[in-house]
């Protein structure tokens, strides 16, 4: 995308061993500590980031997964998760804008949906990893 550029950040010193949920500790995609390239965030917002997600995904134990070209995760319901959960997605959006971020709720569940566009699935794949799916 014109006007992107392209950066990794790693935040290695924030002591991200792994999320629950459905990410194991001993994937190798639950111990990723940076950022998807595509990502425009700075180098002092990028560990901030993740250290929400992290905290979102302790709280509110997380099922994940994949369903045509959308990367689906359900949070348990608890005080302040989808709050949370929009607040990030929102955020997302602007830095994230090569897919779509959609929260909703079923049931009283939060529900994040990441899609990719139609043309470009894989656009899915550094997102996917951060939540413990490989694409």
């Amino acid at each position: 995308m014109p006007g992107r550029i392209g950066l990794r950040v790693s935040i290695d010193s924030f002591d991200m061993p792994g999320w629950t949920g459905t990410m194991p500790a001993e994937s190798e995609h639950a111990q990723r500590t940076e950022l998807p390239l595509a990502c425009t965030l700075g180098p002092d917002d990028g560990p901030a980031r993740l250290v929400r997600w992290r905290a979102l995904h302790e709280s509110a134990a997380p099922a994940t997964r994949l369903l045509d070209g959308q990367l689906e995760v359900r949070y348990r319901s608890a005080p302040g998760v989808q709050e949370e959960l929009q607040d990030l997605a929102a955020a997302e959006q602007v830095c994230c804008s090569f897919v779509a971020w959609v929260v909703s709720s079923d049931h009283g569940q939060p529900v994040l949906r990441v899609i990719s566009p139609a043309d470009s699935p894989h656009a899915l794949g550094p997102i996917a990893a951060m939540f413990g799916i490989a694409i």
